[in-house]
């Protein structure tokens, strides 16, 4: 299971300020392991072209615990990005770290983390709130945000800092304010 009951009670959750990194999630030999955000940037730049734009932006839900009938207020948000080559990136915030994974095959992303199966369930699937096409910015942007808003050092709260408050100002940033497509894919221009 991707995490336990505990990890969701403020008293259990100690942040550790590391994060799970797989940069080939949808194979199954990946080599997902735990890094600091130092190691991240030395281990991205070699990994990736941090400089290719990314062209679409999405948060997903999906509940907390595999029982839930109802995911109305207990949910989990995650960010993907979509490169232009159809490569995809999650990132997402839990109590006691980050998670950031890379992979080929968007369902992967979806229906899996730290190579785990989500908790989602036929009553409570995961789901795409909002998606929109990003600004022309390199994927370098998206961690250059994270790290100069220091989000990766931000403590867990369950009611305000949290993985919703995380995934939407991602999805914040990154959107490109003019066109943000709805999850039935109807376009319309912000104001």
């Amino acid at each position: 299971m991707l995490q336990n009951v505990d990890e969701f009670s403020e008293s259990s959750s100690t942040f550790t300020r590391k994060l799970y990194f797989d940069p080939k999630s949808d194979e199954p030999k990946g080599d997902g392991y735990w890094i600091t955000d130092e190691e991240l940037r030395d281990k991205l730049s070699n990994l990736v072209d941090v400089s290719e734009n990314i062209d679409e932006v999405r948060y997903y839900s999906n509940p907390l615990y595999p029982w839930q009938v109802m995911d109305a207020l207990m949910y989990h948000l995650f960010v993907i990005f979509q490169k232009i080559e159809d490569t995809y990136w999650s990132i997402e915030r839990w109590p006691t770290r980050f998670t950031m994974q890379r992979a080929k095959n968007k369902g992967i992303l979806l229906t899996e983390c730290e190579r785990n199966p989500r908790p989602a369930n036929w009553f409570t699937p995961v789901k795409v709130h909002q998606s929109a096409n990003a600004k022309r910015m390199p994927l370098s942007a998206v961690m250059d945000f994270i790290w100069k808003k220091d989000k990766l050092n931000d403590s867990y709260d369950s009611l305000s800092n949290n993985s919703k408050s995380f995934a939407r100002s991602v999805y914040n940033q990154f959107q490109d304010s003019c066109q943000v497509k709805l999850n039935i894919y109807i376009c319309y221009l912000t104001v």
